[in-house]
């Protein structure tokens, strides 16, 4: 079994993952695996590099969000809206 490592890096951007784009899933298809895990893998790095203070931030939301359930109760109360 591969990690995921790269794609959860991308975490915050449905777009980033196969599963949420069709023009993503196509771009996996067409590349295969390795090579899509190596692209996903050079932008998440690029987008660290360019935005620590932001990954910062949403890395410790993430955090808060999992660890208190803030999430969950956000969602459902803004689709109850």
């Amino acid at each position: 079994m591969r990690g995921q490592c790269e794609l959860e890096m991308h975490w915050w951007d449905e777009s980033e993952h196969p599963s949420g784009s069709a023009a993503d899933n196509a771009l996996y298809e067409r590349m295969g695996e390795s090579n899509y895990m190596a692209l996903k893998r050079r932008r998440a790095i690029a987008f660290i590099e360019s935005h620590p203070g932001g990954y910062a931030l949403r890395s410790m939301r993430r955090v808060v969000f999992m660890w208190t359930g803030i999430w969950v109760s956000v969602t459902l109360s803004t689709r109850c809206s």
